[in-house]
């Protein structure tokens, strides 16, 4: 017979990896750890704002500080002129019409953009979420952050490789983030050999 501890730890871990149970492919965001880089025109020294992508499973995660710097306005946020390429298509995001965002300090709201394919006519919505924080120089900077799936800008997720964001109403660079997290096939695999190991186990003891 298999010992019951064997049996115990062989089944944590497959619930540890998600094996025959129903749960999210993905974790939580920690929006806070997002690296973030510059965005501004380079004429403008005071409108200067910082923003970040990573990718999550099947996801990409955004984060965009209006304000870090404290030396541009504390509200006014740009919800328009979002532009990813994504392999050889274009997705373009813009905050949907009844969305505003909160500009006093503390507030947060849920706001709403719509994503619209140039190249395929997809169309999708999604939510994010918008906060009010401290800056400085006595000022206040708006926060996006928001999960977009890339299966709600393209029809095919597995053709894409680079991500890039870009925002002409915001300054001149860009952000990148590169191909989907390969973590899933990875705890899949692993999954998948430890049902195999098992199911030999279980035969052995049954033949003794």
């Amino acid at each position: 017979m298999i010992k019951k501890w064997l049996l115990m730890v062989i089944s944590a871990v497959l619930i540890g990896l998600g094996v025959g149970i129903n749960q999210p492919a993905y974790a939580t965001v920690d929006f806070d750890s997002i690296p973030l880089s510059e965005l501004r025109f380079p004429y403008d020294g005071f409108n200067v704002h910082q923003w970040g992508m990573v990718m999550d499973d099947d996801k990409i995660a955004l984060v965009l500080n209006m304000n870090p710097k404290g030396t541009g306005q504390g509200y006014g946020f740009q919800g328009s002129g979002y532009q990813f390429k994504l392999a050889d298509q274009v997705v373009y995001m813009d905050m949907a019409s009844g969305n505003s965002a909160p500009t006093k300090l503390g507030e947060s709201a849920s706001v709403t953009f719509n994503l619209y394919n140039a190249t395929t006519g997809l169309n999708h919505q999604v939510t994010g979420k918008i906060v009010v924080r401290d800056a400085p120089n006595n000022n206040t900077t708006q926060i996006l952050m928001i999960e977009i799936p890339i299966a709600d800008m393209v029809s095919n997720p597995a053709l894409v490789g680079d991500i890039e964001l870009t925002n002409g109403n915001l300054g001149s660079q860009s952000v990148v983030v590169s191909g989907a997290s390969t973590e899933p096939i990875v705890a899949a695999t692993l999954g998948g050999v430890i049902v195999l190991v098992l199911g030999i186990l279980i035969f052995q003891s049954h033949r003794r």
